[in-house]
Formats: structure tokens, C-alpha cells, sequence
């Protein structure tokens, strides 16, 4: 297997990767509606991510075109927004009590 065909796979799995943790996190959505602001689009966002390593991986490098590397830039933008933003959700959210926790 050379460089290309491995760049290429690797780029196919990784899409793979990405989509199932899509689908993982907009499946969240029907388990919690009270997130459906913030899982939607986070889920949008990977599923995005995915398709932009699909490109990738049948077009070779995404820094050879640059709406490739604008498309995965504004998606790691976005990854980062909403970690920080879950993050200060954490802080603003009083834990809940539970009778039967100990």
C-alpha cells in the first residue's frame, strides 16, 4: 500500500468515525430535549467534519484547496465553541440532588 492509498483510507475511517459520533450526539437529542440547542448543532458540526474528510480523502491534501480548509477550520471553530460553552454549562448548573444517592 502506498502513501496515497493509505492517506485515502485513513480519511475514509476517519469520516466513519466522525459520522458515527454524529449520529451518536444527535441521537442525544431524543433522550434530552432540554440540550437540543446544543447537541443539534454540535452533531450538524461532526456531521459536517465527516463529509469534509470524505472530500479530502478523494481529493487529496485540504490545504490544496482552500474552501476545504475553510470547511474543516470553521468546524474545529465550532468544536471549540462548544466545548467551552459545555464547560461554563457545568458551572452554571447547580448539581442535582438525589434522595437515594449517597
Amino acid at each position: 500500500m502506498n502513501a496515497e492509498d493509505f492517506a485515502y483510507w485513513f480519511n475514509i475511517v476517519e469520516a466513519g468515525i466522525w459520522s458515527v459520533i454524529a449520529v451518536v450526539v444527535m441521537a442525544a437529542n431524543f433522550r434530552r430535549q432540554k440540550r437540543l440547542s446544543f447537541n443539534l448543532p454540535l452533531g450538524v458540526t461532526f456531521l459536517v467534519f465527516a463529509l469534509s474528510d470524505y472530500i479530502e480523502a478523494n481529493i487529496g491534501s485540504f490545504w490544496d484547496s482552500w474552501w476545504l480548509f475553510a470547511m474543516k477550520a470553521a468546524c474545529v471553530l465550532s468544536m471549540a465553541y462548544h466545548v467551552v460553552k459545555y464547560y461554563k454549562g457545568l458551572k452554571a448548573e447547580p448539581p442535582v440532588y438525589s434522595p437515594g444517592a449517597k
